[in-house]
Order: structure tokens, then C-alpha cells, then sequence
């Protein structure tokens, strides 16, 4: 009958309408958000606290309205508006986001240390974030992390030092800054020196993968002897 074609229909639209496919980064931004902010409630005598709040309640209530409005309104336009765009700037505004938020979370005397649970949900809601944007970039044919990476097995750890590096040297010169005792200043020292020498070493082996500096050879002698030199300083430090 006309009424059962109808209905038919009806359900084969309901069962294909596309929802966002990225929603499982949302949702881990979400819960990493709100444990976030939720723990950070709980020591409002802290320095900086409000902002630290607010760090996790925007993205927690952004997250939140996408997820919402992507499951209730059928032609919710977030994913296709400006061919995609959209979703892309809002979720690298997120990576910049919570960039600046665990720099100020997890600094030296920060409000990631009044709680492990701040420190460690800082930490995933970053991570959360730049999957997010990577998945988005993937999907789009824009420059992807594991494109970025896959020029050769070791670039990817090259990587890691990279940015584990920029963290101890940028916690290292904060520290450094608030000490007054002379020997927890020589250690201060030391970690920034470790920091930039680690940095710029794991640079140059990154440019040297993209061509670069063409006399040194990617997977050579060189860059072994500097990962095991890497190595026993990080062992010392």
C-alpha cells in the first residue's frame, strides 16, 4: 500500500542520514573536559583558578552543543558549512585552545598539581583535540600526521623529541625563574641546556628527513650515533 511505501521511505532516510564521523574525538574532548574543570572545582583557592575553569568549561560546552545539535537537528550544517571549513577552524581553535590551557595547567606550581586528575585530563583533552583536527584533515586530503611521518620509521620518534623537548626546556626556564636556592638553580640550568640541545638536535634530524641538509643520510650512522648520544644524556638528566 501507498501508506507502507511511505513508511518505508521514511525509516530508509532515517537510516542514512550521516552524522559527524569524528563524534568519538568529540566525545573524548567532552569527558576529558569535564573532568577537567569538574576537578579543578574542587580547589578554589588555588591560583588562577577561575580561568582554569574555563579552560575546560568552553570546550566541555562547545563539544557538548555539537554532539547535541548533530544528533537532534537533521540538517545541522557544522560539517558541510564552507565545504568543511568551519569544523576545521573550530577544532585547530581547540588545539590552540587547550595548548595555552596545559601550559598554564600543568606550569610549576600550577593547578594540574593539586590533583593528578587535572594534570592527566589536560593532557588527553590536547591530545583529543589534535586527533580530532587530524581525523578532520585526513578526510579532506589536507596533510595528515601519519603523511607527516611516514617519509621513514624513525621520523615519527624524532617527532616526539621534539615536542617532549619544547615542554621540558618551556617548563625548565619557568622553574628556573621562581627558584632561589643556588643548587636548585644549577639543576634548572641543566634541564634548560638539555632542553635546547635535545630541541635543536631532534630539528635538524627532522629537516634532514625532509631533504633538507642532503649530506647527512636518513637512517645512517649519523643519526644512530645521535639517538644513542640522546639517549645517555636523557639517562643522566
Amino acid at each position: 500500500s501507498s501508506s507502507d511505501t511511505k513508511n518505508a521511505s521514511g525509516s530508509s532516510e532515517k537510516s542514512s542520514r550521516e552524522f559527524n564521523p569524528r563524534w568519538k574525538g568529540y566525545v573524548w574532548i567532552l569527558f576529558s573536559s569535564l573532568v577537567s574543570f569538574a576537578s579543578i572545582t574542587n580547589v578554589p583557592n588555588a591560583k588562577g583558578w577561575s580561568y582554569g575553569i574555563l579552560v575546560g568549561a568552553t570546550t566541555f560546552a562547545l563539544s557538548l552543543g555539537i554532539l547535541v545539535l548533530d544528533r537532534l537537528v537533521e540538517s545541522f550544517p557544522y560539517c558541510k558549512a564552507a565545504d568543511g571549513k568551519v569544523e576545521g577552524y573550530t577544532l585547530l581553535g581547540f588545539v590552540l585552545w587547550w595548548i595555552g590551557g596545559v601550559a598554564f595547567l600543568t606550569r610549576p606550581d600550577g593547578l594540574a598539581y593539586h590533583a593528578t586528575n587535572i594534570y592527566f585530563s589536560s593532557w588527553i583533552a590536547l591530545g583529543s583535540c589534535v586527533y580530532t583536527l587530524d581525523q578532520w584533515s585526513g578526510s579532506k586530503d589536507i596533510l595528515s600526521i601519519q603523511e607527516l611521518v611516514a617519509l621513514s620509521p624513525t621520523l615519527s620518534s624524532w617527532y616526539v623529541l621534539f615536542l617532549s623537548s619544547m615542554v621540558v626546556m618551556g617548563s625548565a626556564i619557568h622553574l628556573h625563574l621562581v627558584l632561589s636556592h643556588e643548587y636548585q638553580l644549577t639543576d634548572s640550568a641543566f634541564a634548560i641546556a638539555l632542553g635546547i640541545l635535545s630541541t635543536l638536535l631532534a630539528c635538524f634530524f627532522i629537516l634532514v628527513h625532509y631533504k633538507f641538509f642532503s649530506r647527512v643520510k636518513q637512517g645512517g650512522w649519523v643519526e644512530l650515533t645521535a639517538g644513542i648520544f640522546m639517549i645517555v644524556c636523557w639517562t643522566i638528566g
